[in-house]
């Protein structure tokens, strides 16, 4: 079942990719009932570290992208407070899919979209959806390229019973992050605060009953929220302490024991980690102190090799899509 969205759908420009429509008409031909489809997944997260069920998972493949296409003001902040480096293809893709291996090592089912032509970005599934209680909440990213992700995500949301979509301004799903009865939503480069009205919104419609909080930064060229906060159990988070705005900073220490990461350490996205449930959680093999933290409050890191996937700025978190994690033990389809 198909919800949220609006009535009045303006046109976009095309994409520069030449992949057919823009994102507000694919919303329209998407919401064709399918009698066809696979057996369904119930869709559900609630917490950010219980334990992970069914994930979204992409592989990178080498394109023939071209950083011209998408360069903009947004993109060259993050480059200032970023480090942004070429793939070695080879060798990530490779990285890349030993995690995955990791992931289905520890219980998960991974999902795959269809394959989207010269779109290098949608190995990055965070961004494309994120799943809030029983609802999967369609991203709705500011630039055209991420837009056409949604085509590749066509046969996995025919399997959940909700799909929500948002009417107006941006959110990625590297910038959404849940704790008990909110949500909280990054106010980075690549989403908004009319973004933020719509997904509360949503929310409302859907009787979900959650507070919606924006998370301010101290700084502009801030790529998600997820590069700067990770929360890995109750009331525990890792933080880039001086990345947030100081009624946000104090928001945060009012709800997590927030443990510090460094500005390097941060550089280097060893905070983008995934917690695999049972207080396991998986970081960066580079990531010695930050996994000693986490050691240090209770939790077992697992640690796998990842630098050559992070020479762009994306690590654990943003290459997976939760789609349920389950506090219980269980069936969750």
């Amino acid at each position: 079942m198909e919800v949220g969205g609006s009535a009045n759908i303006a046109k976009k420009k095309p994409s520069p990719f030449g992949l057919g429509k823009p994102m507000t008409e694919h919303l329209i031909t998407d919401i064709s009932y399918r009698t066809d489809a696979p057996e369904p997944i119930s869709a559900f997260v609630g917490r950010e570290y219980d334990t992970l069920r069914h994930v979204v998972w992409s592989p990178i493949r080498e394109t023939s992208f071209a950083w011209r296409e998408v360069f903009d003001a947004g993109l060259l902040r993050q480059m200032m407070h970023n480090r942004i480096r070429p793939f070695d293809w080879k060798k990530a893709e490779a990285q890349h899919r030993n995690f995955r291996q990791v992931l289905e090592d520890h219980g998960a089912i991974v999902h795959e979209p269809d394959f989207i032509r010269e779109i290098f970005s949608q190995y990055g599934t965070r961004d494309i959806g994120f799943v809030i209680d029983d609802l999967f909440v369609a991203a709705r990213p500011r630039r055209q390229y991420r837009q056409n992700e949604q085509i590749g995500m066509r046969p996995i949301r025919s399997r959940l019973p909700k799909v929500g979509w948002l009417d107006s301004g941006s959110v990625e799903g590297g910038d959404v992050m849940l704790d008990e009865g909110i949500v909280m939503v990054g106010q980075s480069e690549e989403s908004d605060a009319k973004g933020v009205d719509a997904l509360r919104y949503l929310l409302e419609q859907q009787k979900i009953d959650r507070e919606v909080v924006p998370i301010h930064f101290s700084h502009r060229g801030v790529i998600h929220l997820d590069c700067k906060l990770a929360v890995v159990g109750p009331r525990l988070a890792l933080a880039q302490i001086s990345a947030f705005a100081p009624a946000s900073l104090k928001f945060l220490e009012s709800r997590f024991e927030l443990v510090p990461v460094t500005d390097t350490e941060q550089r280097d996205v060893q905070i983008n980690v995934v917690p695999l449930g049972g207080g396991k959680t998986i970081v960066k093999e580079s990531a010695r102190r930050v996994a000693e933290a986490l050691a240090q409050h209770g939790l077992t890191p697992v640690p796998v090799p990842y630098d050559d996937v992070t020479t762009l700025p994306g690590s654990f978190r943003c290459t997976t899509l939760p789609l349920v994690r389950s506090p219980t033990m269980g069936s969750t389809t």
